[in-house]
């Protein structure tokens, strides 16, 4: 059997997790995009639109609920397309209930809530799609702002391929906000079927932490 027919379960997920790349993406202290783009069989491809990468994603949430630790997550339907203002939104509500103590009234509640309402206001127009992208940006800034440096929190999201085409770098681009923009550690795990991947990985994504 191919390797891209395999699933990525039981011993072969755990020799992926004692790869070099694997292990780097988990250093603490050190901010990390880790771009999973699988390839399945070519024979089987019209056979399943499941990507085997995506048992990597699963197997971390799992890992993560089992030990308690901060994490969002958003798996793109694979029967359709998602939108970037359905993900983002999706993964930044899940990290505020992650902070729901820290949420009473502040000078930082006021600039997220004054964030939203920019973001809103601006998502109402259907002409004025960059600065829609640039405000969800800065509410993306503004909502990872409430983890603290001492602290490392995991996005995963399964599946971008199935992102809308047109907007597959742009959630690229708010992913990578969220993890340059604030002071704790954010660890955001990608995984894509090549098939409808339009992008290449990027260079660059890497924060070391001071």
């Amino acid at each position: 059997m191919s390797e891209y027919l395999e699933q990525m379960t039981g011993a072969r997920l755990q020799k992926f997790k004692e790869s070099d790349a694997y292990k780097s993406w988990k250093a603490p202290k050190l901010s990390q995009i880790f771009i999973l783009v699988g390839k399945n069989n070519e024979n089987a491809s019209e056979l399943t639109r499941h990507c085997w990468a995506s048992h990597i994603a699963l197997s971390e949430i799992d890992h993560l609920e089992k030990i308690s630790a901060p994490f969002a997550y958003y798996a793109l339907p694979v029967m359709s397309r998602s939108s970037l203002y359905q993900v983002i939104p999706t993964i930044l509500l899940q990290l505020l209930r992650l902070k729901l103590k820290d949420l009473g009234p502040s000078g930082r509640q006021e600039d997220l809530y004054s964030k939203i309402r920019a973001y809103e206001a601006i998502a109402a127009t259907e002409d004025m799609e960059e600065k829609k992208i640039l405000s969800l940006h800065q509410v993306v800034a503004s909502v990872i702002n409430y983890f603290e440096a001492e602290e490392t929190v995991y996005v995963i999201v399964d599946r971008v391929d199935r992102c809308e085409e047109d907007q597959q770098l742009s959630l690229m681009q708010a992913l990578t906000q969220l993890m340059e923009n604030g002071r704790c550690t954010a660890k955001v795990l990608v995984v894509a079927n090549k098939s409808g991947w339009t992008i290449d990985k990027k260079a660059g994504l890497t924060k070391a932490k001071d």
